[in-house]
C-alpha cells in the first residue's frame, strides 16, 4: 500500500507545486512571500499525510536527539593561550564562542563570502561539519575553561515526543482552599522534551526545550518556619529546523559568577548548547 500511494503523492502534488511558478516572471515580493506560504503549507501537509501513511503500515521513523549544555568559562579563556586568527595566540576580550569558532572556521574554508560571514556569525546556527567545533572545544578543555554539565540523549518515533528527567524533586507546601496545606514535589536537575518531525530529504524539524536547574541555598524563601528552596534554572524552549547529522548551536548566553577556583572572585561564564539529531529506520 505505502509503496504504491508514496509514488502517487509525489506524482500529483508535487508537480502541482512545482507547476505554480513562473520561471520568466519572478513574483513581486509580497507575491513571493504569499507564494512561499503556500508553498510551505503544501509541503507541510505532503510531510503529514506521508507520516500518516507511515503510521499505518508500521513504517515508522526513529529519531535519536541529544543535547550537550556546557558551560565556557570566558576569563580562563581570555587567560590561556589558545589560537585565535588574527590575534596574537590570546582571545580578544570582546570575544565570545561563537567569534572564536566562526574565526577558525573562516580560516579552515578561506575567506568566506558576505553571505557566509552573516551566517556564521549569528549566535545560532547549524555546523555541516564539526571539526572546528571540536578542535576549539579540545584546547578549552586543555585550558580547564570547558565543563560539560549534561549530556541528555532521547530516541523516539516521528512526530512522537519524549522527555527525560535526570535529578530529583523537592517538597513544597502549598496552601488549599479549604485553609489546610497539601504537599507537591517540583523536580530539578537535567530535563529534556523533544518533539521531532521528519520532514523528508532527510529535513529534520524539532521541537525542543531543555533544561538545567539546580537548588541553590542563596535563592531559599523563608516564611515563618517554612523555607522553600531555591532554584536556579537555565533553558531554553524553540524550533528548529536541520538535516539529519548536522550539528546545531546555541550560544551568547552569558552570566557572572562564582570562581570555583579563586574562592571569592567572580568570572564570566557563557551557557553554550549543541544539538544534533539522527534519522534511524525502524528495524
Amino acid at each position: 500500500m505505502l509503496e504504491r500511494t508514496l509514488p502517487l503523492l509525489l506524482l500529483f502534488v508535487l508537480p502541482a507545486v512545482a507547476w505554480c511558478q513562473n520561471p520568466l516572471r519572478p513574483p513581486k515580493s509580497a507575491d513571493a512571500a504569499e507564494e512561499l506560504k503556500r508553498l510551505i503549507a503544501a509541503r507541510d501537509a505532503l510531510t503529514t499525510e506521508i507520516a500518516q501513511l507511515r503510521k499505518a503500515t508500521g513504517l515508522q521513523q526513529q529519531v535519536i536527539v541529544s543535547v550537550q549544555v556546557c558551560e565556557l568559562s570566558l576569563t580562563k579563556a581570555r587567560n590561556a593561550e589558545i589560537d585565535v586568527p588574527g590575534f596574537d595566540a590570546k582571545w580578544p576580550p570582546t570575544y565570545r564562542f561563537e567569534d572564536v569558532l566562526s574565526a577558525r572556521q573562516a580560516k579552515e574554508l578561506g575567506q568566506p563570502s558576505a553571505a557566509e560571514r552573516d551566517r556564521i556569525n549569528s549566535m545560532t546556527r547549524t555546523l555541516d561539519s564539526d571539526v572546528a567545533l571540536k578542535k576549539l572545544i579540545a584546547d578549552l578543555k586543555h585550558a580547564g575553561a570547558w565543563k560539560v554539565l549534561a549530556e541528555p540523549t532521547v530516541t523516539t518515533l516521528d512526530g512522537r515526543p519524549a522527555s527525560l528527567h535526570v535529578g530529583g524533586e523537592f517538597p513544597i507546601l502549598v496552601a488549599q482552599k479549604d485553609g489546610n496545606t497539601a504537599t507537591q514535589f517540583r523536580p530539578y536537575g537535567t530535563q529534556l522534551s523533544v518533539t521531532p518531525v521528519v520532514l523528508g530529504e532527510g529535513k529534520l524539524k524539532l521541537d525542543l526545550h531543555p533544561e538545567l536547574s539546580e537548588l541553590d541555598p542563596s535563592l531559599n524563601v523563608t516564611t515563618g518556619n517554612v523555607t522553600v528552596p531555591g532554584v536556579r534554572t537555565r533553558g531554553l524552549r524553540t524550533a528548529i529546523e536541520m538535516n539529519a547529522g548536522e550539528t546545531y548551536l546555541f550560544s551568547g548566553f552569558v552570566q557572572m559568577g562564582k570562581s570555583q577556583t579563586a574562592p571569592g572572585e567572580m568570572e564570566e561564564i557563557e551557557l553554550i548548547m549543541i544539538v544534533r539529531a539522527e534519522i534511524v529506520d525502524s528495524l
